[in-house]
């Protein structure tokens, strides 16, 4: 027999001995074959004056009792169940002092200097890649479509021109401006 059939073979004792229990226990209607006296008849010692004199000591008028005055208890005996606390008053809240009215600002007059040109801004190259050779560097920049291969000193794209290349980074000046690009070079991991 493996585990489940023990199991459940003693699960079914265990509901077998309850419904046996439960017959057993099940609350049942019995009848009552003996007499019952229904009527139980005074003690000779009720009998006489003295049952008489126990009657008369009872007060059964309930009607002429006096109407007394309500008064309120000495003690409350609930006060240990609660307490009172005292609520306090909130401080009166002052009132704000009147603000003056700011005094008129005169708006500054503009004045106009002379309009300097706008300034196109410079245009964004990547990296592709370079090569060094014979101790120098061609370096590959991509510009949208465009690639170019440029050194130092050469000029691309019309109005930029390469100023310096070394091993760590490179320099782009724009012709006739003062601004530039630099771009680093990233060392491949080995």
């Amino acid at each position: 027999m493996n585990r489940h059939a023990k199991l459940l073979l003693f699960f079914a004792l265990v509901f077998i001995c309850a419904l046996i229990y439960a017959y057993v226990y099940y609350p049942q209607e019995k009848v009552f074959t003996g007499e019952v006296d229904t009527f139980i008849e005074p003690s000779s010692s009720a009998k006489g004056p003295q049952a008489q004199n126990a009657l008369a000591s009872l007060k059964l008028d309930f009607g002429e009792q006096q109407q007394t005055k309500y008064t309120n208890p000495k003690r409350d005996i609930f006060a240990p169940l609660y307490t009172v606390r005292p609520v306090a008053k909130p401080k009166p809240v002052p009132k704000p002092k009147p603000v003056p009215k700011p005094k008129p600002v005169e708006k500054p007059k503009v004045v106009i200097g002379p309009s300097t040109p706008a300034v196109a801004p410079l245009a964004r190259f990547d990296l592709l890649g370079y090569l060094d050779k014979g101790g120098e560097r061609t370096v590959f920049l991509g510009q949208g479509k465009e690639i170019y291969l440029v050194k130092k000193g050469d000029s691309f794209a019309r109005e930029y021109r390469v100023a310096d290349v070394t091993s760590e980074y490179m320099m782009i000046d724009r012709i006739n401006d003062n601004r530039g690009i630099r771009i680093e070079f990233k060392q491949p991991v080995q």
